[in-house]
């Protein structure tokens, strides 16, 4: 008897949940020919797309549906009123198919990198282009000196030194 009874459930329960899904067609009005990739819109943020024949299953636990194709015109349908085959008429537009290539693989050394990260911030910063660099803005009135500043100080003092040695040996020759 148990088993009966849980036989029994489980086949209730298999037909409430294929009830609450629908499998409709999508077609195209004129040429009767199936319709690939229409955008289906059921619920606030549930999307589905159609088969290569046209076909799509639906939650039945919306009110009302959405097709979307760029080369026909939109339609909503209530689920309610939801027929097995769904007739869309084209807007006589049809959109090129267009080809996508993609560009050899390029090596970016960190320093390339972080100069274009630093680049495209300060172009963001200052779309205009020209005026004053922020980054230089910032460095001054911070008196922070960038690494090729602090080495330019390091090599003059160097080159200072060298010649004041220079200039004492030959005052003693």
């Amino acid at each position: 008897m148990k088993k009966i009874t849980t036989l029994l459930l489980l086949v209730c329960f298999c037909m409430m949940a294929n009830a609450q899904r629908k499998m409709i067609n999508v077609i195209d009005e004129d040429t009767k020919e199936p319709i690939d990739k229409v955008l289906i819109i059921h619920g606030k943020d549930t999307l589905t797309r159609t088969t290569p024949q046209g076909i799509a299953v639906l939650s039945t636990e919306v009110d009302s549906v959405t097709f979307v194709h760029p080369e026909y015109k939109p339609k909503t349908i209530a689920i309610a009123n939801m027929p097995a085959v769904v007739r869309l008429k084209g807007t006589g537009q049809h959109i090129q198919e267009i080809e996508v290539v993609g560009e050899e693989k390029k090596h970016i050394s960190n320093e390339d990198f972080k100069r274009m990260k630093r680049e495209r911030a300060l172009q963001k910063a200052n779309p205009t282009g020209g005026g004053l660099d922020l980054l230089d803005v910032y460095n001054k009135v911070t008196k922070h000196k960038t690494k090729k500043e602090l080495r330019a100080e390091r090599l003059k003092k160097t080159l200072e030194a060298y010649e004041e040695k220079e200039e004492k040996d030959t005052e003693e020759e």
